[in-house]
């Protein structure tokens, strides 16, 4: 007899444990407006466009240099994806390119520091007179070598370095060792691609 009042009484506190344990699951799982905060929350959290707040103009300007796609989960939480638009070194002549893109550039825009950037790079290792590239030159064809590497056709090399030399034209020679500040620039304010590819302009 003993022994099936221990079984009953076995029996009566697994089911009040049961009965706890559901109580107090129910009570802890989150409703149906704190899941819709939730997501609402997460689409504003850093990372994230939010189109509907107020910006700046230099945060406007570089807005245009990327796509968002916005979309819902499966379950039901919302979210947005920023993809940043490939961004170039404009075209030569670099002269005129320079002095379009400086403005923009410290008016701290991303984008526009990045160009800056891409475009001093192909200018770093140009001289600036027409004499210094003679004398680069000369020493080329009797070393076979430019810039550090050996050059097995001394004429095409020669024609690159004379287009390079026309295409920096305008170009100021301190401005030439600035590629890497403007790069880290757009870098640091959050521009993806320039995050990427800074460690191939060190």
């Amino acid at each position: 007899m003993s022994s099936r009042n221990f079984v009953a009484g076995m029996l009566l506190v697994l089911l009040l444990g049961l009965l706890f344990w559901l109580w107090l699951s129910r009570s802890t799982a989150p409703s149906t407006e704190q899941s819709a905060a939730r997501a609402d929350a997460a689409e504003h959290r850093e990372g994230f466009v939010d189109t509907a707040s107020a910006r700046g103009p230099e945060q406007k300007q570089h807005e245009k240099a990327t796509t968002t796609i916005k979309a819902v989960s499966d379950s039901g939480v919302r979210f947005s994806i920023r993809r940043e638009l490939r961004i170039s070194a404009p075209k030569p002549p670099y002269g005129s390119a320079y002095a379009a893109l400086r403005p923009g550039a410290e008016k701290a825009r991303p984008d526009v520091q990045y160009q800056l950037g891409l475009m001093l790079y192909r200018c770093r290792d140009v001289p600036v007179h027409a004499d210094v590239l003679k004398a680069q030159v000369d020493l080329m064809y009797q070393t076979r070598r430019s810039r550090g590497w050996e050059v097995d056709n001394p004429a095409l090399e020669e024609k690159g370095m004379r287009a390079s030399f026309r295409d920096c034209i305008g170009v100021p020679e301190p401005a030439r060792h600035e590629y890497r500040e403007w790069i880290q620039r757009a870098a640091d304010a959050g521009l993806m691609e320039a995050q990427l590819n800074l460690m191939f302009h060190l």
